[in-house]
């Protein structure tokens, strides 16, 4: 029996009228599936499976941007029908991997803070009338901090290091307005929420390299301590929605406000 992955796969090279003598998944997500695509003459591919309302809102938003962070914007592409989903395919200029974040250098900090920097510029182009509403608008005018247009999933698998250095970014469907720092901190949160509690040592790294982070940035402390609010609120929210039961969303909000307490003492440090 072909396997889910290889009819994606067969999915993507019919679309493009080539055989992928490699599909390497990016990242695992809970409804979106990335893979690097290689063909024969070692042209490549970065393909997305998603929604297919994912699907047509990224394509939107993506044909308003032009970075060289996002290399697959560089050439025209196409679009496709699989199973119950959509996808696209864009010829890809990316290398490069992921580093997660309890291994971050201080170089590839300064790297996250640099190249996001430019992201965030390129990312000002799309209207923000096509992005809906954001939540955290009363709290980001309590600031007196502008919302902006950010990435909204910039998680350490959706964006690639080489020599070092951000090389690409990827997966952004999830394109909304924002605070910047809506972003930065997901690098890191994402990962704890992800790292089994008992990892304490990995733990312990990541937060260590938060902390860099936040001391090497320019944004003010309370723009971190707002998203981490935003955040907190609606991963409570959204949990105690799905949890079937009030014995296990007590056990599971018990440990991760403990990461978000964490995250709090360092920001205030």
């Amino acid at each position: 029996m072909t396997s889910a992955c290889e009819e994606e796969r067969l999915a993507a090279a019919a679309t493009f009228g080539v055989n992928f003598i490699s599909f390497e998944r990016l990242s695992a997500g809970n409804s979106s599936r990335n893979f690097r695509a290689v063909t024969q003459n070692g042209k490549c591919y970065f393909v997305k499976f998603a929604p297919e309302r994912d699907i047509e809102r990224a394509i939107e938003k993506l044909s308003k941007i032009s970075s060289p962070l996002i290399p697959t914007l560089a050439f025209g592409g196409k679009s496709g029908k699989f199973a119950s989903v959509g996808f696209f395919a864009t010829n890809w200029a990316a290398e490069g991997k992921s580093i997660p974040p309890d291994e971050f250098t201080e170089e590839n900090i300064s790297s996250i803070l640099e190249a996001y920097s430019s992201l965030s510029a390129a990312l000002q182009a799309i209207d923000p009338d096509c992005l809906g509403a954001w939540d955290g608008l009363e709290e980001a005018r309590k600031l007196s901090i502008t919302p902006k247009t950010i990435h909204g999933d910039f998680h350490y698998k959706n964006f690639f290091f080489r020599n070092g250095k951000v090389s690409a970014v990827f997966d952004l469907e999830c394109i909304r307005r924002g605070l910047e720092t809506d972003d930065l901190l997901r690098i890191f949160i994402h990962a704890l929420e992800r790292t089994p509690f008992y990892k304490t040592r990995k733990h312990q790294k990541i937060k260590e390299n938060f902390a860099k982070l936040v001391a090497k940035s320019t944004y003010p402390r309370e723009s971190f301590l707002a998203s981490l609010k935003l955040y907190e609120r609606h991963k409570i929210a959204r949990r105690k929605a799905k949890s079937r039961s009030r014995i296990l969303f007590a056990i599971e909000n018990y440990f991760r406000t403990k990461i978000y307490r964490s995250l709090e003492r360092i920001i205030k440090s």
